[in-house]
């Protein structure tokens, strides 16, 4: 079996895209029952499930808590540990980033293999201190996409945090989770695997074939895109109707960059 898994901290902003891009994907032939988990800090964890279960009439929701961090906005992708042990070790899940749109429903076919896949969005290499004695290439994934078997990830998970903090010091914040991701599948002796860009492209990597198109990153296109999904929190026509909001992206970045 398949599960969905997302991470919000409950912006509001975050909310809608992730309104968004879990209606688009409920609404494609195949997927329409399933599962879907969401983790969300402790606090705001009933709220977040009340608003997705009214925006996207998902029909079963699980939510899980994740923990934020004052130095580090990402660090609550490490609550996907809690999910990876949720999750039956036997089923695959999906974990998407909330700056996703759908672009070809018919594309939308998710690799269920032994391997673990990240996102098409490799970038250069890491180098680690000596000290932490491993490979001095760590490959730089992103994760804005992970998909692959519980049992898998699970093995990941254990370690995460242990590489994540012994990467304090010296890995820039901004991309500590996601190396730390990397470092802690390579201690566990799980590869990672890229998608093709004929499921994630992004701006860095657009393929007009594409099924998801990921919005996120540092790029001017990507800044854009996520100052104007915080406007839209603040109208009340996409609050009423999610869809709105990867419907406009959709025809943006068909317009502009898929084109």
């Amino acid at each position: 079996m398949l599960h969905l898994v997302f991470v919000t901290d409950g912006d509001p902003g975050q909310l809608l895209g992730l309104c968004g891009i879990i209606k688009q994907v409920l609404d494609t032939p195949g997927f329409t029952q399933t599962p879907v988990w969401v983790g969300a800090p402790n606090q705001k964890t009933i709220a977040v499930s009340t608003i997705l279960k009214r925006l996207t009439a998902v029909g079963r929701l699980e939510t899980f808590a994740v923990r934020k961090a004052g130095d580090d906005p990402y660090y609550v992708q490490l609550g996907l540990r809690n999910a990876f042990n949720a999750i039956p070790e036997g089923d695959f899940l999906l974990y998407l980033d909330y700056d996703h749109v759908l672009i070809e429903q018919d594309n939308f076919v998710i690799p269920q293999s032994s391997s673990v896949f990240v996102s098409s969005e490799v970038k250069k290499n890491f180098s680690p201190p000596v000290s932490l004695g491993i490979n001095q290439h760590l490959e730089h994934v992103n994760i804005s996409l992970i998909s692959g078997q519980s049992k898998y990830l699970r093995r990941i998970g254990d370690v995460w945090e242990q590489a994540y903090n012994d990467l304090r010091g010296c890995c820039p914040v901004r991309c500590r989770a996601e190396i730390s991701f990397g470092l802690a599948a390579e201690r566990a002796g799980v590869p990672l695997l890229p998608v093709a860009t004929d499921i994630q492209a992004s701006f860095a990597d657009p393929n007009c074939k594409t099924a998801l198109f990921h919005y996120g990153g540092d790029s001017s296109p990507s800044k854009e895109l996520k100052t104007r999904l915080v406007r839209m929190a603040s109208e009340t026509r996409y609050r009423v109707d999610p869809l709105l909001i990867p419907r406009e992206f959709k025809e943006l970045i068909l317009r502009e960059v898929l084109h």
